[in-house]
């Protein structure tokens, strides 16, 4: 028997309405905006992040991440209003 650790969220389980292809890209984006960031050596998978009126995206327990920290592309943008 093999045991897998999958972390994140498949790319296919949630439809995006663009996606970012740059850090400048995601500078541009209001806060409110939800994206899927790819894990970096793991193609297919990533995080949700929301992006706060400091201008950086925010996961629930994590510190808040800059636009310039991305390195993994393109980045799925599910939306752009605030709930």
């Amino acid at each position: 028997m093999t045991m897998t650790n999958t972390l994140g969220i498949a790319f296919d389980s949630m439809p995006p309405i663009a996606e970012a292809h740059t850090t400048s890209e995601l500078e541009l984006l209001p806060a409110g905006s939800r994206i899927l960031a790819p894990y970096p050596g793991q193609p297919g998978r990533g995080d949700i992040l929301v992006r706060h009126n400091d201008g950086l995206w925010h996961r629930d327990v994590f510190d808040p991440i800059p636009s310039t920290a991305f390195t993994a592309f393109p980045v799925r943008i599910l939306d752009l209003t605030a709930e």
